[in-house]
């Protein structure tokens, strides 16, 4: 089992490669075969491949992110983590930015990896 500070730090990483737009290192915490899934639009997508093409297409269109964590839930025994957070995101096409109230799921196998993002595409608060 790992610590609480194994979990903050994965965080960090996590958060800190989407905010770089970095397709690369989010992808090199990923398992082998992760999971992503998009709520409320139930999406839901399996395996690296179609993981990495969301991923590419979100990051992609981006012209820069910011996560900022409100809240930090950590399960050491479950490797659960929930995270609460505001996402800032400005789109390169229009250069709008949004600020939504989010909250983001990993669930982490037993390699430290991560095996399943889930996260809620909240409401605009800006």
């Amino acid at each position: 089992m790992r610590d609480r500070a194994f979990y903050e730090q994965a965080v960090e990483r996590y958060l800190g490669s989407i905010d770089a737009l970095d397709l690369e290192g989010v992808l090199a915490l990923l398992a082998d075969d992760p999971m992503l899934v998009i709520e409320p639009a139930g999406v839901v997508l399996r395996g690296r491949d179609e993981v990495r093409g969301a991923l590419d297409g979100l990051l992609g269109e981006s012209a820069g992110m910011q996560h900022e964590v409100l809240a930090l839930i950590v399960d050491t025994v479950a490797s659960r983590v929930a995270i609460e957070l505001n996402y800032h995101d400005t789109k390169q096409a229009t250069g709008v930015t949004t600020i939504l109230h989010d909250s983001t799921h990993l669930l982490f196998d037993g390699d430290g990896k991560i095996q399943k993002i889930q996260f809620w595409m909240g409401h605009d608060i800006a």
